[in-house]
This record gives structure tokens, sequence and C-alpha cells, in this order.
């Protein structure tokens, strides 16, 4: 590997980590055994793993487990020929 292509990229050890910002940075670490994949996910300290990811949305289910149809949303329960079904109801989109 040349100088000219290098490009400047995170290193890992034993539960360690540090960017090797010119080549012999990167042969220094190599040396010493330390790789380019990380040996586990990388956690902040203080953080949970996934505290920057935005929570999934969860779709509403109705009785039987079942999602109602795309366009539409569930709103409770109704009787319909003497049983209890989800009341599943078109959703109007806002201009």
């Amino acid at each position: 590997m040349a100088d000219k292509k290098f490009k400047p990229h995170m290193m890992y050890g034993e539960d360690q980590e540090e960017m090797a910002d010119t080549y012999q940075e990167h042969l220094d670490l190599e040396n010493k055994g330390w790789g380019h994949d990380s040996p586990a996910p990388f956690k902040m300290n203080g953080f949970s793993e996934h505290a920057t990811a935005a929570p999934l949305k969860a779709k509403k289910k109705g009785r039987d487990g079942k999602a109602c149809w795309k366009g539409y949303a569930l709103r409770g329960t109704k009787k319909k020929g003497g049983k209890i079904v989800d009341n599943c109801v078109k959703v109007k989109k806002r201009k």
C-alpha cells in the first residue's frame, strides 16, 4: 500500500480502537496485532446499544392479531352478525 493511496481509518485491538491517521500509524498498529474488524458492536459509555435509533412505530393489531388493511386504522371493535369484530375505518388523508 503506497502512502498516496492510504486513507485514515479505524483500527481495532482487544477492547480498544484507534484512528490510524497515517500509513506509519497503520503499520505500527498492525504490528501490534490490531486489525480492521471491530470485535464487538461499538458501545458509547453511558448509552445503551441502540439509544440513538428511532423507535419503530408498532401497528395496532386487532383481536385476531392481524392489522387492518392498508389505508385503514383500527378503531376498537363492533358487533357484526352476533360476533364482536375489529372496527377498521378508512383513514382520510390530511391536506
